[in-house]
Parts: structure tokens; sequence; C-alpha cells
């Protein structure tokens, strides 16, 4: 995952010539941070699993540079307006029509163009006669696709973008939330969300977090051209709690990092632990409860989360929409149909999920729909339910439901690794609210 550097240069190049590509890699390490916005703001983090949250970059408003021009060619960027094609974008510059359609076939060799969106960057590197020398489009925050001019003609190919890191770790004193705890203790906001809801697969934020708990993590931070780009690998982290205790450690197989508890067991589960965020439990799962509205003891086989009204509600696992509309004292209500014979219920929403329709499949962790009041509510809350075979059923229960399970060698190896990252996290100095006060 550690990159070298990906210099964009050809053997044998003039003087002028090598200052413009190295212009031409300055400008692109900013265009890929500050594209996040144009190819990630589509997609929700709770939408991705748990390896690439943690990956998710943040958005800058930095500005881009300014196109640069040496003696012998031209730098420009261009991006995509509505509806143009990309040759028009490149002819919209100076490229000359011929050159242009040369250097994009070749790009289309090896990434489809078709479906590129209004804003989609381009530099290009030119002559002052318009013929295309070089022209390079991200392909995410890291990565680049770059064609150049050969003797043969146009050749593309994928480059790497040169990623920096540091280690941050910290030991905090929890004394309210952890989110609101981590920042005392110096932790960023981008941080800290990463965090919670790493945590939040292992214990429950609303019960089972106590004062005076700590909680003990390391991450890498990775930076591209010296702009904070995204946190990479959770390198491992420990909560030692009066109620609960959880630790999550990474174990990298052919390429790919997953995350596992102390005892093996896959971080990621088919279920999220709660459907909503940040928010606090008004009525929990009862057959006995004394109804708010009613005034009568009746059973309640669901839990209440108090939230403000438009508060996102998310998807509790993969599955399919088989409700969706008003439904008596429900309100507003979504029901999913899951695997393992589940199927949960959301009830008394504000609002639901723009286009999403019956017989559609959603991921774990989507946003569904919004929390409100609608139906008999006496505020903004989420109705929650899980039933499982045709009876509902404490939601809790979908908890029980584990991962994936490391054996034989894979488990002494984790093991080993796990070992050695609890030394390291014991000894972190606890950090707690007079540490940032």
């Amino acid at each position: 995952m550690r990159r070298e550097m990906f210099v964009l240069r050809s053997a044998g190049a003039p003087k002028n010539r090598k200052k413009g590509l190295l212009v031409s890699v300055l400008l692109l390490v900013a265009i890929a941070v500050v594209n996040y916005a144009i190819f990630f703001s589509s997609s929700d983090p709770e939408a991705l699993g748990i390896e690439e949250r943690l990956s998710l970059p943040v958005e800058t408003s930095e500005a881009l540079p300014e196109p640069q021009k040496t003696s012998e060619t031209v730098i420009e960027e261009v991006s995509l307006m509505k509806g143009e094609a990309p040759v028009r974008a490149l002819m919209r510059v100076g490229a000359t029509e011929r050159s242009a359609l040369m250097a994009l076939e070749a790009l289309q060799e090896s990434v489809s163009l078709k479906g590129l969106k209004a804003g989609q960057k381009f530099v290009v590197e030119m002559t002052k006669d318009g013929e295309v020398i070089s022209l390079t489009m991200p392909r995410d925050l890291t990565h680049l696709w770059r064609v150049e001019k050969k003797e043969n003609g146009y050749q593309a190919s994928l480059g790497e973008l040169p990623i920096d890191k540091e280690v941050v770790s910290i030991a905090c004193k929890i004394q309210d939330t952890v989110f609101s705890s981590l920042e005392r203790c110096g932790a960023e906001r981008e941080l800290a969300q990463v965090v919670v809801d790493l945590l939040g697969t292992q214990i429950d934020l609303f019960s089972e977090v106590r004062r005076g708990d700590v909680l003990r993590f390391s991450v890498e931070r990775e930076t591209l051209g010296g702009e904070f780009l995204r946190y990479g690998k959770l390198r491992g982290l420990i909560y030692e709690g009066k109620i609960a205790e959880a630790s999550i450690f990474p174990l990298e197989q052919d390429g790919e990092i997953k995350y596992y508890d102390g005892k093996g067991r896959a971080v990621e589960k088919p279920f999220l632990r709660t459907p909503v965020r940040f928010t606090r439990v008004s009525s929990q799962y009862s057959l006995k409860r004394l109804h708010p509205i009613l005034n009568t003891y009746t059973p309640h086989r669901a839990i209440d989360y108090s939230a403000p009204k438009g508060t996102p509600v998310y998807a509790l696992g993969d599955g399919k929409v088989i409700f969706k509309g008003q439904k008596g004292a429900y309100g507003k209500l979504i029901v999913l149909q899951h695997p393992f014979g589940v199927q949960t219920y959301y009830g008394h929403l504000d609002a639901f999920a723009k286009d999403l329709k019956v017989g559609e499949r959603v991921q774990k962790g989507q946003v569904i729909g919004t929390v409100g009041a609608t139906g008999r509510a006496t505020g903004p809350h989420l109705h929650f339910a899980v039933a499982k075979n045709g009876q509902f059923v404490n939601p809790k229960t979908l908890l029980d439901i584990a991962g994936e399970q490391l054996e034989g060698a894979r488990f002494e190896d984790f093991l080993a690794t796990m070992a050695s990252m609890v030394q390291e996290l014991k000894s972190l100095p606890v950090k707690g609210i007079e540490a940032t006060r």
C-alpha cells in the first residue's frame, strides 16, 4: 500500500520539458486532493464497509494552482461541462482535434470514458501549436491515468501519487461521550469519527460507556502533497471499560486488510449495532411498557431511538425493501427483508430516501430515510423493530450473528501481531479532560 513516487517524465526530454512535467505532477497532486468532492460526494460513508470507511478521504476547499507554461509547452487544466464530450473540452483549451482524439483513443483502451460527469478534470500538455504531448486524468485520490506521445503513437499508463504517512497513537480517558472525549484528548474530528464507528461495532455506545473508561488506539495518518488525505490502516485499538471491553486489530492477507477482535472474530458483521448515530434510547424492548399516549401497559416489541427530526436512518444490513409507505400508528414506515429470516422495521419516519423503491436492494449502512414523528408519536424518534422467522424479537439478538472466525495458521499469525501491538498500546500515557483544557 505504501508507494514510491511516480515521476511523470520520459528519458532524454529537454530541460524545459522536464520542468513542465514536474509542474504537471504538482498540479495533479492538488487536483487529486480537491477532486474528492467530484469522485466521492455521492457516496455515503455509512454505506461502506469498515475497511473502506477507515480509508475515506476528507474534503478540502483549497483552490487549484494556476496552470503554468514553459517556453516550449503549454499545460492547461480543464473540466468537462455538462453534456460536453472530452475532445471538445480539450479543444476548448487549445488542443487540435486530431491530437486530442488520438490521445483520448489511447486512454479509452485502458479506461471507459463513457458517462464521465460534469466537472471531470484533465490536465493536458501541448505544444504552442496545440498538439497534445501528454494527457492526465485522475482515477481516484492516489492514482492517475497518463497518456504520452511516443514514436509509435500515444500510450496510456496508470501511475500512483506519492503518499506520506505518520503514526497517530492516543490513550484517552472517557469523560462523557466517546466522540467528545477523543476531541478533548487531541484527536481530529475525522479521526474521532473513524474510531467511534469502529468501536461501535464492538460495544453499545449508548449503554456500555462509563466515565473513567480508557480507549487506546494507533492509526496511520496519510498526506498527499502536504495536505491531509485520509486515515489509513488502524494498527490497533483497545477499550478498557467498567462494563464492556473491546479490541480491534488488523490482519493483512493477499494485499487486503481486514479487522478482527481479540478472539479472532471479524469486526465486520452482517448487521450494524444501531440504525441511527449519536442518539439516545428513549424506550427499550419490553413485553410490558406503559404507553406514553394510550396510558396503558402494552408490549413494546421495538427499541425507540430519540433523535432530532431529519437525522439519517441507516439500513441495519444488506437487504431488500419489501414495504415503503404510510402504516397506521407507525406513520411513514420502511420494512427490509434480510438473510437469516430477518426483517427490520423503521417507523415514524419524516421522509424516505430519494428514489428508494419497493423491491430495490439496499446495502448495510445505506441511508433509507430520516427520523420524524409521523403516526402515533409524542416527538421525533425512530421506532425500530426486528422480526425473525415471522416473530418480533429483541433487536439486540442480531448482535449474536457473528462474522468470520480466524482459524489455524492465520489465527496464530494474528495473535502474534496482536501481542506486540497490545504491549505498545498499553505503554501509551493516558490523557484526560485536564490534558487539553
